[in-house]
């Protein structure tokens, strides 16, 4: 997937969200294949890591993801690759 269009998919997320334009986009990119894998580019460090939970600091924010089994596939400077059956992607600001 292109940058341009992992902005454009924060923006539709930050839309939805009600969160200022601009605010994901500039920290993170998320890339999610169906619910069962997410791409975060952006990641600063890993703030909770369990098979039902995994929180990941963004910088200027967390994304949570809740599911099961729930793992990290790789893990990187700036990325995080999670897999597992993902119920929900949350947003803390």
């Amino acid at each position: 997937m292109s940058r341009k269009k992992v902005y454009r998919a924060a923006e539709h997320f930050s839309d939805a969200l009600e969160i200022l334009p601009g605010t994901l986009s500039s920290s993170c990119g998320i890339q999610m294949s169906s619910n069962r894998e997410v791409l975060i580019d952006g990641c600063r460090g890993l703030l909770e890591y369990g098979d039902e939970k995994i929180r990941v600091n963004v910088g200027n924010g967390v994304v949570q993801l809740v599911g099961r089994g729930l793992e990290i596939k790789s893990l990187s400077y700036k990325a995080v690759v999670i897999s597992g059956y993902i119920l929900s992607v949350e947003f803390e600001m």
